[in-house]
């Protein structure tokens, strides 16, 4: 049997490493930025500690459910893991944040999101061996979705204009 579906991808952004983590790390304004999302918090105080957990309301009408990710582990400015699970998938997700520098003069940051997504059920590990280059196509495609958003919104917040 094949093991869980990962997928890992790198961007950049102009964006310096304060902006870039801000983004990440106040999801109740991540609706900016993703637009099936009607509201977003963190329980139990608003902060992205060690079992709080994000909760993400989806708009009616829209392909996409409602989810809670557990934050596993958050540093500020260097990275942040959440979990979650649905419809018998657990998805394992995790930012990388890098300052990109050159000559001392900061140019921006380096993120790389890494996600595992495992099957928690025999029909959905079937599934993954069945459909597997299809759902590594949905993995890579909902990864770069989110993380283009929130670098987006990344470069909202530091006031950059990107071409």
């Amino acid at each position: 049997m094949l093991g869980p579906i990962t997928a890992k991808l790198t961007f950049t952004t102009s964006a310096p490493l304060s902006a870039t983590w801000q983004a990440f790390a106040t999801p109740e304004r991540w609706p900016e930025v993703l637009p099936d999302l009607a509201a977003v918090r963190v329980e139990p105080d608003g902060t992205l500690t060690p079992g709080a957990v994000i909760k993400t309301i989806a708009k009616p009408d829209r392909n996409i459910i409602d989810i809670s990710y557990q934050v596993i582990a958050a540093e500020p400015e260097r990275w942040l893991a959440i979990q979650s699970s649905a419809e018998g998938y657990r998805a394992d997700t995790r930012y990388e944040f890098v300052p990109v520098n050159e000559a001392e003069h900061a140019l921006g940051t380096r993120v790389t999101a890494s996600a595992t997504i495992t099957a928690e059920r025999i029909r959905g590990r079937f599934i993954s061996v069945v459909w597997r280059s299809k759902l590594v196509e949905q993995v890579e495609r909902a990864v770069r979705r989110r993380t283009t958003a929130l670098i987006e919104l990344a470069e909202k917040i530091a006031g950059v204009d990107e071409p």
